[in-house]
């Protein structure tokens, strides 16, 4: 079922989710995160608003290529056709959840923050929160509603801890990173930041830039944030499969188990990247392993 321009939706209580994906991940990892966001959706009374370039839902589908058209990928690599061919709508959604599809779009930091901004904007929810899901991160139980209260104080929220899994097991760079899969936002806050980003076509970084990591750079001036909080907790478990926007990340130590997300033995994290048809693509497109940010 397409869901027509403008039809009304449910009223959610509370937060929206916003999960986005171009679909260029293994399959197994993205129906798991797509079941997890929107059973976490669920379980706050919020609704799940998911931005695809194709069609993951059997129903509750919005066909919003047209408000895409200007980041409209007009002749795909023939190799990502044949992968993505293989990702068939699979979710079956609550009346809380809907679908938007771009079509295909070029693979920018661009795009990403239009497809945010877009699904932000979507949100009919009581609850002006909104927390964003990445196709390829776990997030713990009590991620929602910390997140959430800290949105009760702040216009940005994000989360401190994390820990990284790839097909040799967890791992923990020696540096911090601040990815964009642990910030959330209320509506208003985060259409405009990104809406000034797209705007001025402006992207040093996709993240905000945290007050507290302001290095003078006038470049960087707007997209400065100065009203958040930092939440902390059991870590969110950042999945490295091969295509990641921010390219790979090598490391001399790797562990097989973490607190929280258990044993590789007995958890089946591992399972969740493996697809024939996905290693086909990146054995024969080894760029793809770069990331928006390394190419």
């Amino acid at each position: 079922m397409v869901i027509p321009a403008g039809r009304s939706r449910l009223i959610p209580m509370g937060p929206t989710i916003v999960y986005y994906t171009n679909g260029l991940l293994p399959k197994p990892l993205l129906h798991r995160t797509l079941a997890a966001a929107s059973e976490a959706a669920a379980k706050a009374d919020g609704s799940l608003v998911v931005s695809s370039h194709i069609p993951l839902f059997e129903w509750n589908v919005m066909d919003c290529s047209a408000e895409f058209s200007d980041l409209a990928c007009a002749r795909p690599d023939p190799r990502f056709l044949e992968f993505l061919a293989t990702v068939r709508p699979f979710h079956k959604p609550s009346a809380k959840e809907v679908n938007l599809v771009t079509g295909h779009l070029n693979y920018s930091l661009l795009a990403i923050a239009k497809q945010i901004v877009h699904a932000a904007s979507q949100s009919v929810a009581l609850d002006p929160a909104v927390i964003l899901f990445e196709h390829d991160v776990l997030y713990p139980e009590n991620y929602i509603g910390d997140m959430r209260e800290a949105l009760g104080a702040a216009e940005f929220a994000v989360y401190y801890d994390c820990v990284f899994l790839d097909c040799d097991g967890f791992f923990k760079p020696g540096f911090q990173f601040w990815h964009l899969s642990r910030y959330a936002a209320k509506k208003l806050a985060i259409i405009s930041h990104f809406g000034q980003k797209i705007h001025d076509r402006a992207f040093q970084t996709l993240e905000p830039i945290l007050a507290m990591h302001r290095d003078g750079d006038p470049a960087t001036a707007n997209e400065i944030i100065s009203n958040y909080e930092v939440c902390s907790g059991p870590p969110v478990l950042d999945i490295k499969h091969g295509t990641n926007a921010s390219g790979q990340l090598l490391v001399d130590d790797h562990y097989s188990s973490f607190d929280y997300w258990g044993d590789l033995k007995d958890n089946g994290l591992l399972q969740l990247l493996d697809d024939p048809e996905y290693a086909k693509l990146m054995a024969g497109w080894p760029e793809l392993g770069w990331g928006l940010f390394r190419s």
